[in-house]
């Protein structure tokens, strides 16, 4: 299955209403109908708040070989599955559904493991930030005690570093400048802790 079926935005999933009319080989601008009457639909309804993974379809553009610009909308897996409900008519539905989801589900899976490798690796920074720096006056270091206030100074650091993962993912920035800013901004909180200078250059 190819995944370039759907693209990421921040950590969501999506397709495009092109990529449905291509696939399903129908006229754009008839999809383009049939997604403003879900449209239509989704803004009468009196569910769409409650709504814990709410339906999004934005609208957008495409430019052809030609160079013109035609609107086209983007949907999350929510909004394409109701618009799924409205395709029963076309000839390949059920085989562009199969694909869909099966598109949806392996980029869900490739966030999931993007996710788990930078929280990994930031907590390598995390824990060798806190064992050299962060040290009692004896030299021990503070991961090792066990006191509410020292627990907190932990928690700081990790929270921090966990904000810095999240906030280089929304922006999409590559792999290597998110595991390079969570290290910047744990290093910011570390300058306001107690910690030996000695051993900063260290990390």
């Amino acid at each position: 299955m190819e995944i370039k079926l759907v693209h990421t935005k921040g950590q969501e999933v999506f397709t495009n209403s092109k990529i449905i009319a291509d696939m399903l080989e129908v006229n754009h601008k008839d999809l383009i109908r049939t997604v403003e009457k879900v449209i239509s639909r989704q803004k009468n309804s009196v569910l769409r708040s409650t709504l814990k993974f709410p339906q999004k379809i934005i609208e957008s553009s495409f430019t052809n070989k030609m160079g013109r610009t035609y609107k086209m909308y983007e949907l999350n897996e929510q909004a394409y599955l109701k618009l799924a409900m409205q395709l029963s008519r076309y000839e390949k539905a059920d085989v562009v559904q199969d694909q869909m989801i099966e598109a949806f589900s392996l980029m869900k899976q490739l966030l999931l493991n993007q996710q788990e490798r930078y929280y990994i690796n930031t907590t390598k920074i995390t824990n060798k930030a806190l064992e050299l720096l962060i040290q009692d006056k004896d030299g021990k270091p503070l991961r090792d005690l066990a006191t509410i206030t020292e627990r907190g100074f932990i928690t700081v650091v990790d929270d921090r570093a966990t904000l810095a993962i999240k906030n280089g993912m929304d922006r999409e920035l590559p792999y290597k400048e998110i595991f390079k800013y969570a290290k910047e901004e744990v290093e910011k909180v570390i300058d306001g802790l107690y910690f030996n200078p000695k051993l900063k250059n260290e990390i």
